[in-house]
């Protein structure tokens, strides 16, 4: 047992990630135990995330989360909650301006980014589908 430098607990070794040492060319067991070590990478994913908002859309996480509030947390096209998506509600923006239209589900997103963001090609589609309905009785 031996205490991880973050959360001070004592664990066993196997609470321990084996890693690489780059400096000392070897395998060494990680200093953190492997929760403390789950924890870290979600805040770094999340800062990440959040920074790169900013710099693509000129978003921040408030602003992010007033756009989903809005759209009260459900794709704006197809209404699928945000808690039912694997990964969650995505930023819609205009390729033209670059200005954050709203909040869309995955399939929704890449579905309009398929269609070029043009509304008659989308109007184009929605009456091939509606023509072809029935073409097979």
């Amino acid at each position: 047992m031996r205490a991880c430098v973050k959360c001070k607990r004592r664990r066993p070794e196997g609470a321990f990630a084996v890693t690489w040492n780059r400096a000392k060319q070897r395998r060494t067991k990680a200093v953190t135990c492997r929760i403390c070590t789950g924890k870290t990478r979600e805040k770094r994913k999340e800062w990440r995330r959040t920074s790169s908002m900013k710099v693509q859309y000129g978003i921040t996480r408030e602003g992010w989360e007033q756009v989903k509030k809005r759209a009260k947390y459900k794709c704006e096209v197809c209404g699928a909650a945000e808690h039912t998506l694997k990964r969650g509600l995505l930023v819609d923006h205009c390729h033209t301006n670059g200005h954050v239209r709203g909040a869309l589900c995955d399939p929704c997103n890449k579905s309009l980014g398929g269609f070029k963001d043009s509304p008659k090609l989308l109007r184009a589609a929605a009456k091939y589908i509606e023509k072809r309905r029935n073409a097979h009785d």
